[in-house]
């Protein structure tokens, strides 16, 4: 047996004691670790253990308390924990019998330190957080005032519970055997020392990315009772470890749906994360070859990429994840400079089925694709206040809340100056000298005007994020980081791995890059004949094979409840949502549904179903053209949200995260 390895250094951390008296602190990485942090004691000022019941380590569960003091007397007003990873909520133990974390009492000393490493949940100050019903495993919870468990405490004066006497024999007991650290500084903060000296416990670890929360950690959302139950976690990017919600990933989708308002760029941000993770581009008028790795071909607004793992033969099945990359907006006329009365405009044309309603009165830029006399494009992004369409005073529309009308062609035209001298090239001489062009040289342009008002977390827990262009780049985020995590993580996938992003999805996806045309199949064709097939392996993979096509859904309104089917509700946070017409405006079935319900179990994520009140039209996906086309069989899936085809939606704050681990559940 080899011996065992030093153990490292403790490293100090300061935290420092927030609203109501709730440590907070600032994550630094260990030594030798990458992502995660070794758990310790916390010490106050004056180098005493922070020890009392409900102190949480770093793992967000209870840490080892300290002895009592007699010269330091107890304050029952100061919360019992940390926000984080506690044990799930349970009965209160009011005699105070039970082993530590037995009962799973929110707010007390259940132990979920999994192992030698882990990390803290902080908070910068703010008020401690509210119960919001059930947690699943790893989620904090507190309930009471000031977040104290039944039992766990009351008001300033109150005469302590009556398991009072016990908890102070067990934190007694559990203290003796806990090292004490030197004398911290003194000053308002506390030190947290770090140790790997952490006893065995029967829990997994939290483990999450520290250098991505720039925001407090959000909270469990509220229970839905449509959704299924949870199995095992998988994070993307992470181990199969149990893991929490990772905010970074929604921080991810905020930079991508900011870096991409137009299909163009939508493309190329998700191109260049394939760059990083090892995939390479191919030219479709370039001859391609058999070997194995990631690949990718750009058309236009459209991306296929896919991956090829060794040992994968001719025939071997695909796993496809499928999405698109438009959304409802106001694209600029071939003929884009106008005006009338003093003012100077842009001429639009209604793209797709925007609720018109929701891009008045809104600060607008401007961005697209250039295209060039040498046959090269450059992509332009004006990402500030350029355009409004400026909607009528009410004084001069008495009715206006009664009922808007707009009309599409002379009320939704932006301005974007003051003059009586329109000249024709005005708008494309500016965009050529924001891209650093001659305006000679541009002979062509895709242009869309965009909500330049940045995404942002919504609501009392930071549990909704409101956004423009989530239908349908939430989806596109969700498939590139599920396809580059399958492809990174080291083991060979079952499949082939694949991920198809179309354009022109919200205008009938009759085009060369919308899914109606032959780009897909012609990518998994050329794919299987690289690697020597034949029609037969074409014809056996193609049978093998089952897409995921992802798009958003509607969440139960509030406000409009009656417009739902009235025992379908899908809630957001919920997790991902299974997407049922059975007239074939979505492509699910009951054999669909069953490879979608072993991905979210294999991924550990709850999952719900939508499916549309009888009396109103059911809207549709790629799924259905997906499965027509090319014979696959194909599951209509996605995220629920509010406000669909507004100039800014809304849906939960977890979803993104749980809609991508269930699609790396399904690739590998």
């Amino acid at each position: 047996m080899s011996a065992p390895a030093p153990e490292p250094a403790p490293v100090p951390v300061r935290v420092h004691t927030g609203h109501n008296g709730i440590l907070s602190g600032t994550l630094h990485r260990a030594p030798g670790s990458p992502h995660t942090e070794q758990a310790g004691p916390v010490t106050d000022p004056a180098g005493r253990p922070a020890g009392r019941t409900g102190d949480t380590d770093r793992t967000g569960a209870a840490a080892p308390p300290g002895p009592a003091d007699p010269t330091r007397p107890a304050d029952p007003t100061r919360p019992t924990g940390l926000p984080g990873a506690t044990d799930p909520p349970g009965a209160a133990d009011p005699a105070g019998t039970d082993p530590a974390g037995a009962t799973g009492r929110t707010g007390t000393t259940g132990r979920a330190a999994p192992s030698r490493h882990a990390v803290v949940s902080g908070r910068s100050g703010g008020p401690p957080d509210r119960a919001d019903g059930p947690s699943p495993p790893g989620a904090g919870r507190r309930t009471g005032p000031a977040g104290r468990a039944p039992g766990a405490g009351g008001p300033p004066g109150a005469a302590p519970g009556p398991g009072a006497p016990a908890r102070q024999a067990r934190r007694a007991a559990r203290t003796a055997a806990a090292p004490r650290t030197g004398a911290a500084p003194r000053g308002p903060s506390a030190v947290l020392v770090v140790s790997t000296s952490a006893p065995p416990v029967t829990r997994r670890s939290t483990v999450c990315h520290p250098h991505r929360y720039s925001q407090p950690p959000l909270t469990t959302p509220r229970p839905n009772p449509c959704a299924r139950p949870l199995g095992r976690p998988y994070g993307v990017g992470m181990s199969s470890s149990a893991t929490r919600f990772d905010r970074g990933h929604t921080d991810d989708l905020i930079t991508f749906l900011t870096a991409s308002p137009t299909p163009y760029h939508a493309v190329a941000t998700a191109a260049g994360r394939l760059e990083e993770a090892g995939f390479r581009q191919v030219e479709e008028t370039a001859a391609w070859d058999g070997t194995t790795g990631g690949k990718y071909v750009v058309r236009g607004g459209a991306i296929v990429a896919w991956y090829v793992p060794e040992g994968a033969s001719a025939h071997t099945p695909y796993r496809i994840v499928g999405a698109h990359t438009d959304s409802p907006t106001l694209r600029v006329k071939p003929q884009p400079d106008s005006g009338a009365h003093g003012w100077r405009q842009v001429a639009v044309e209604i793209y797709g089925g925007p609720l018109l309603n929701s891009w008045l009165d809104r600060d607008l830029g401007i961005a697209g694709r250039l295209s060039l006399r040498d046959g090269t494009h450059r992509l332009v992004n004006v990402d500030r206040p350029l355009l409004r369409v400026p909607q009528l005073a009410i004084h001069l529309d008495r009715g206006a809340n009664d009922g808007l009308k707009l009309d599409r062609q002379r009320h939704m035209q932006p301005v974007w100056g003051l003059g009586d001298d329109v000249r024709a090239g005005d708008l494309i001489r500016f965009l050529a000298d924001e891209a650093g062009l001659d305006a000679e040289d541009v002979t062509g342009w895709d242009l869309m005007v965009h909500p330049v008002e940045p995404p942002a977390y919504l609501g009392r827990d930071r549990e909704l994020l409101a956004a423009p262009r989530l239908d349908n780049l939430l989806s596109v985020h969700a498939c590139t980081a599920a396809l580059t995590a399958v492809a990174t993580a080291g083991r060979p996938p079952a499949y082939i791995p694949v991920m198809a992003a179309f354009d022109h999805e919200e205008n009938g996806s009759e085009s060369d890059t919308g899914a109606q045309g032959p780009l897909l199949g012609t990518v998994l064709e050329r794919s299987v004949y690289a690697r020597g097939g034949t029609y037969e392996d074409r014809a056996r993979a193609f049978a093998g094979t089952v897409c995921l096509s992802s798009d958003v859904g509607h969440a139960v309104h509030p406000n409009y409840a009656e417009r739902h089917d009235p025992t379908h509700h899908p809630r957001p946070n919920g997790g991902p949502i299974l997407k049922v017409n059975v007239n074939q405006r979505y492509a699910t079935d009951g054999t669909g549904r069953a490879v979608f319900a072993a991905a979210c179990e294999e991924a550990g994520v709850p999952w719900q179903s939508f499916v549309s009140n009888n009396d109103m039209p059911c809207g549709t996906t790629i799924g259905p053209i997906t499965a027509a086309r090319h014979g696959i069989r194909t599951v209509d899936i996605g995220v629920a949200c509010l406000s669909m085809h507004s100039a800014r939606e809304l849906c939960g704050a977890h979803d993104p995260y749980l809609l991508a681990n269930a699609l790396v559940a399904f690739l590998k």
